[in-house]
């Protein structure tokens, strides 16, 4: 047995919390965790980008109406889309890398036939280890929170949580995925907005001269 099947496992817990969520059922329980499901899909980048080029125009074309004005100035909007897109690509890759590294399967085939509840089986991809949506989600609002007004930064919280409950209810991914998928996440955010600050800093100094 590896060291990282032993760490996947933790002792037990593992199977046994993604067992107890996944058990959790219900006509209203598993159309949230359904939502939450569809909160967290990738695809969903391109509308967050869409939405930051249409916000970046809005406040170009004019920056002096009273209502425009409470939107962040063109600047921020513009770190913000660049950081989302390359923290993007990075978790995509580090998602896809592991996956392919580690060939962990997907509860429902890793577990006793009847014995996992299945309300979106990932049919392209039978590798469970990590969730792309929890990594998707976590960058989301890692890359979102300094700009975010406190009012907002609970319900991104609860958005993230509520992509990684889903994942687990609806079959697709035991709680280390989730975790994982956390941290991955994390991590691109974090490394994308180093290293667009890094680039912004760059620029400033050769304006400056």
């Amino acid at each position: 047995m590896s060291i990282f099947t032993v760490l996947y496992d933790w002792g037990g817990l593992n199977l046994e919390v993604f067992t107890t969520i996944n058990g959790f059922r219900g006509p209203l329980i598993d159309d949230l965790m359904l939502a939450g499901t569809q909160l967290g899909d990738v695809w969903n980048a391109a509308w967050i980008v869409m939405a930051l080029l249409l916000l970046i125009e809005i406040r170009r074309v004019a920056p002096q109406n009273p209502v425009i004005s409470l939107l962040p100035d063109e600047r921020i909007l513009s770190v913000v889309l660049s950081a989302f897109v390359v923290g993007s690509v990075i978790a995509t890759a580090l998602v896809f890398a592991a996956k392919a590294g580690f060939h962990m399967p997907r509860p429902y085939n890793a577990l006793p036939n009847g014995s996992v509840k299945v309300l979106a089986a990932a049919i392209n991809d039978p590798y469970s280890f990590p969730s792309g949506h929890a990594a998707f989600a976590m960058l989301v609002v890692w890359i979102m929170w300094p700009y975010s007004q406190k009012i907002w930064r609970a319900p991104l919280t609860l958005c993230v949580f509520w992509v990684g409950i889903s994942r687990i209810s609806v079959g697709a991914h035991f709680p280390a995925d989730v975790l994982a998928g956390y941290i991955f996440g994390g991590f691109s955010g974090w490394l994308a907005t180093k290293v667009m600050s890094h680039g912004l800093m760059t620029k400033q100094r050769q304006v400056l001269g």
